[in-house]
């Protein structure tokens, strides 16, 4: 399975990356900006698209309503940002799973925070579901139905 991973931290990419290439996933390319996102959709068509931010962008969610449009995939997103509103957003945009306090590569491989937890998601998100969504808060689980727009 091809993984685009979009992150600003290169700590936080090299961790992931070996992470996942560990799990046995191919890392189709490691972006530190969301600005490439569409045009890196199109050339290396991932599978799964993984997302690390503060707090999705417009642009970003923006990019993702686009992907989820036109070249439809898993999209997993791991943020600080816990708002409600926020997370609607990131939903009704086309985010399968939105996980709440990012990526630590610092984290154990047994917190929720952590890059292992990213192959779960990846796992999780199956291009033929009905796109459940999901969102992690502190390791606790929760999925509700895709929001209709």
């Amino acid at each position: 399975m091809r993984v685009l991973i979009i992150d600003e931290s290169p700590e936080r990419i090299a961790v992931l990356r070996e992470g996942l290439e560990g799990a046995g996933y191919e890392v189709a390319a490691a972006l530190a900006s969301p600005l490439e996102l569409l045009r890196a959709v199109e050339t290396m068509k991932p599978d799964v698209i993984i997302i690390d931010t503060e707090s999705p962008s417009r642009d970003v969610l923006e990019h993702v309503v686009l992907i989820t449009r036109d070249q439809p995939r898993p999209i997993v997103m791991f943020a600080s940002d816990d708002a409600p509103e926020t997370i609607r957003k990131a939903v009704r945009a086309g985010v399968s799973a939105y996980i709440v306090d990012g990526l630590d590569p610092r984290a154990s491989n047994r917190s929720s925070t952590s890059p292992w937890r990213a192959s779960a998601s990846i796992n999780g998100c199956a291009p033929s579901s009905p796109r459940p969504i999901s969102s992690c808060r502190n390791g606790s689980w929760s999925s509700a139905q895709r929001a209709s727009s």
